[in-house]
């Protein structure tokens, strides 16, 4: 009888590696199906200095556009609202927020950032866009209120910002306002995003 168990468990054993063996081997084929990337670098409103970034992948191909496919669900807040982006191909969300009247909403997703010092940086910085070459993205603020220039700097000398700006995309702007009616703009973040293909 002890000698039975034991078959029935070198058999169970055998089955488990050879199944997650299995599992393995799909995974790395799911990795090589992203085709594109989007880059999310979340820069301070008030003194314009890089808090923390994040990158998302996605299995469709690349736009042909010059704009980022970015659709944007806002939920405008009586007391509370909440905005979410998602890549509009997939419909795959990869911001989302809370919007509170009168007081502070947070971002929910996504759940972990890259802190600054993560990234690594390159000698020369990168030229910024032309100011048409920026596309906002749900923005409450006028263009003539954006100081590119000063965005702009905070992410210039990150290299995968070099590497992201090869792909001929638009620069997305979101304005990300946790706090309306009388909100804070020390509550504010300006989100630069950028997409190219993996």
């Amino acid at each position: 009888m002890m000698r039975k168990y034991m078959n029935l468990k070198i058999v169970a054993t055998l089955f488990a590696f050879l199944f997650l063996v299995g599992c393995n081997d799909d995974d790395d084929n799911y990795i090589d199906d992203w085709n594109n990337s989007i880059l999310m670098l979340q820069v301070d409103y008030s003194s314009y200095e890089l808090e923390a970034g994040q990158e998302f992948l996605f299995s469709d191909p690349i736009s042909t556009s010059d704009t980022i496919p970015i659709g944007v669900d806002y939920d405008e807040p009586s007391d509370f609202g909440n905005v979410s982006l998602y890549y509009a191909p997939t419909d795959d969300v990869f911001f989302f927020g809370t919007v509170v009247w009168n007081g502070k909403g947070e971002v929910k997703y996504p759940y972990h950032w890259v802190a600054p010092s993560s990234f690594l940086t390159i000698d020369t910085p990168v030229d910024q866009p032309a100011e048409t070459n920026f596309q906002l993205i749900h923005s409450a603020t006028s263009e003539e209120n954006i100081d590119y220039a000063a965005i702009w700097d905070a992410v210039d000398d990150l290299s995968i910002v070099d590497e992201y700006i090869s792909s001929g995309k638009k620069v997305g702007l979101f304005l990300y306002q946790p706090s309306v009616g009388a909100g804070d703009p020390d509550d504010w973040d300006w989100y630069v995003i950028l997409n190219h293909e993996v």
